[in-house]
């Protein structure tokens, strides 16, 4: 019984931290916006909602927004 605890208590610990882990290795929109210099020719990863989005052929567009900008 305590097993089946703990492997239970195990799987809900995966399945909500790692949110706050994606939220923590993601760089600010706001950051960006501010340098962009510095973001050039590099591979960001963003967190956020997607609230618009428009596909034209092959090229999708998406607009996302954080906490910051």
């Amino acid at each position: 019984m305590r097993t089946r605890l703990l492997f239970m208590l195990w799987i809900f610990f995966l399945f909500f931290a790692c949110e706050p882990v994606k939220k923590l290795n993601a760089t600010k929109i706001k950051d960006i916006l501010d340098h962009p210099r510095n973001y050039e020719n590099k591979e960001v990863t963003v967190y956020g909602a997607a609230t618009n989005a428009a596909s034209l052929l092959v090229v999708k567009y998406f607009e996302i927004q954080d906490d910051t900008g």
